[in-house]
């Protein structure tokens, strides 16, 4: 049985990201081999065909890219599948390794390493970082409470609010009068 180009064609288009360079592409047919270079080519994917020489002894090479490395150290599974499926809808393949216990104070865990070929690895970082700055920036956000302004007038020793203030029994605030020309001079 012989198959054809637009076979192999169709069979690549098939295949997840992951699937398709988990190939190993010395194994292919030289028809093969350029079927599997145009479909990685259409996807724009970070990994390219001439990079797939793995460091002699430096690991597995799970993938034509070359052995799989580690992206990034996850405090949870969650945290670790999370980021796994944020790379791979940018077009990384990415795989979830359990890692070694890690300590933060009196808690422990068992922490999650997200692996990715070694040619996406700087891809991968930068996309991770991004997503961890606008977390970050987003957490920062929401816990920074602005100062409320309330305006109000000065009679007979008490400050009374020029519009109706709804405030909790006991709440505290700092008042900041704003230094007026008859102010100055006393």
């Amino acid at each position: 049985m012989r198959i054809t180009p637009e076979e192999l064609a169709a069979r690549y288009r098939a295949m997840s990201d992951e699937e398709l360079i988990g190939l190993d592409r010395a194994d292919l047919t030289d028809t093969a081999r350029q079927c599997y270079d145009r479909e990685v080519e259409r996807r724009k994917l970070t990994f390219r065909p001439e990079d797939d020489e793995s460091e002699p002894g430096a690991g597995a090479t799970d993938t034509p890219g070359g052995r799989w490395v580690c992206a990034g150290l996850f405090r949870t599974p969650d945290e670790g599948e999370f980021v796994r499926q944020m790379l791979e809808s940018a077009g990384i393949a990415a795989r979830l390794e359990g890692g070694d216990l890690l300590w933060l104070g009196g808690s422990s865990y068992t922490s999650t390493r997200v692996l990715v070929p070694q040619v996406m690895e700087n891809d991968a970082i930068g996309l991770i970082e991004t997503q961890a700055a606008e977390q970050e920036y987003v957490a920062r956000a929401a816990a920074e409470i602005s100062p409320m302004t309330i305006m109000a007038r000065f009679e007979d020793g008490i400050f009374k609010p020029l519009e109706p203030v709804e405030l909790e029994e006991g709440t505290e605030f700092e008042i900041r009068l704003r230094a007026t020309p008859s102010a100055r001079r006393s």
